[in-house]
């Protein structure tokens, strides 16, 4: 099990623009029984592959980063453009 992390920015329109939307964050559920098996490769991979079957953007946090694939590019901060 992971979280999942929307930051909600109401003014601006991102079913105009998807690209301004930020990325949604992605990290490891800590102090959960049922987390304690889980394969967090597995996971952090099947994450990754849905979110670019539905071409969202996502940032995965550092306690997952580990299991990224080579060369992933995984940016916090993206540029704006105003």
């Amino acid at each position: 099990m992971s979280w999942l992390y929307d930051e909600a920015v109401p003014h601006r329109n991102h079913q105009a623009n998807p690209q301004l939307r930020p990325p949604l964050q992605v990290g490891r559920a800590n102090y959960l029984p049922m987390t304690e098996k889980t394969d967090w490769k597995d996971h952090t991979l099947r994450v990754i592959d849905t979110f670019a079957k539905v071409g969202a953007r996502s940032y995965i946090k550092k306690d997952l980063q580990p299991y990224l694939p080579e060369g992933y590019e995984n940016p916090l901060r993206v540029p704006q453009h105003h």
